[in-house]
Order: C-alpha cells, then sequence, then structure tokens
C-alpha cells in the first residue's frame, strides 16, 4: 500500500499516519524528518539542506525530491510506505508521479479556527507560556533574546504572521521559516 497523507498543519497527519503505519506495517516517509536526517549524517544533500536552511531558504524541489527518491529506494519501502508532507508543490508532484506509484491518498480537514487553536496550543506547550496571549508571547520571546537566547531570532511579529499564512492555506511553504527552530 503506497499513501499519500495530506492537510496543513495541525490537522492530525502525524496522528494519523502513525496509525495507518502501524496498521498496514509500512514505513511513514516524513520530509521533515528525512531533512533533519540528511542535515545530521552530513551526506552531500544533507549538507546542502543545512546551507539552504542556514541562510533562512527554503529547501529546493530539487534536494526535496531527491531525498525522497532515494527513500523510497530503500529495502522497508518495497511493500509499501506513507509519505508525510510530500509532495507540497506541483514540481514534486509531478516529479513524484515519474518515479513511484501511489494507491491512494487521504486529506485531513479541519476548519481554520481550530487549526488556529491547536498551533497555539503547540506553540504554548513549546514556550511553556500560554501561546492564545500573543503579545504576552511577543515579550516572553524579546526577553528571552535580550537574554542571549539565540532559539528565539527572528521577527518578533513571527507567531502572528506565520499563523495567518497558516491560515490562509500556504503554511507548507513559509509556516517553518517563522517559528522559532526548536519547535
Amino acid at each position: 500500500m503506497r499513501l499519500l497523507i495530506m492537510g496543513p498543519q495541525g490537522v492530525g497527519k502525524g496522528t494519523q499516519a502513525a496509525l495507518l503505519a502501524e496498521h498496514f506495517n509500512i514505513p511513514t516517509i516524513s520530509t521533515g524528518n528525512l531533512l533533519r536526517a540528511a542535515m545530521q549524517q552530513g551526506t552531500e544533500l544533507g549538507k546542502q539542506v543545512k546551507e539552504a536552511m542556514d541562510a533562512g531558504k527554503l529547501v529546493s524541489d530539487e534536494l526535496i525530491i531527491q531525498l525522497v527518491k532515494e527513500r523510497l529506494g530503500q529495502e522497508d519501502c518495497k511493500n509499501g510506505y506513507l509519505l508525510d508532507g510530500f509532495p507540497r508543490t506541483l514540481a514534486q508532484a509531478k516529479a513524484l508521479s515519474g518515479f513511484a506509484k501511489i494507491d491512494g491518498a487521504l486529506s485531513i480537514e479541519v476548519s481554520d479556527s481550530e487549526i488556529e487553536h491547536r498551533m497555539d496550543e503547540r506553540v504554548g506547550k513549546a514556550l511553556g507560556i500560554l501561546a492564545h496571549l500573543r503579545r504576552g508571547v511577543h515579550a516572553a520571546l524579546a526577553s528571552r533574546r535580550q537574554q542571549g537566547d539565540r532559539r528565539y531570532t527572528g521577527p518578533s511579529s513571527c507567531r502572528n504572521f506565520a499563523l495567518t499564512v497558516m491560515v490562509s492555506g500556504r503554511s507548507m511553504l513559509y509556516q517553518p521559516l517563522y517559528l522559532p527552530s526548536f519547535l
């Protein structure tokens, strides 16, 4: 079984992917995990990914496609896989159709207000403060930046901008650039 799971951040893709992968005994292939693994392993692709991310750029479709293609060629994917977070662009979708067969797709949808609530909860837990008090979040981030904590660098309006982009359906492209890197 070769499946895609799609939807914006916060809809429960990871939760559902884990259940499906266990049920069908197939690996979940997450582009986020692939990117982190490539950087940690220090592969040539990983170095290119790190360079792009360190420069605050999006990782190119070409690099993402190459990482996914390599991963799908591994032994544990021979009986199927579940793609989580790929494809995200038209170029990725076209490339995928050239090197992989997909048996089905699952699209998870919830309301924009529910997504915003879930993202607020995630950020609140990660920061250890109540994220729904946005001004408090920005003040806390500014305070931590002033104390020299480099995990909190970036524009002070990053949290609101990230949610605005996420709610408008474009989070896949922009959201990771605007939340603190440790999230």
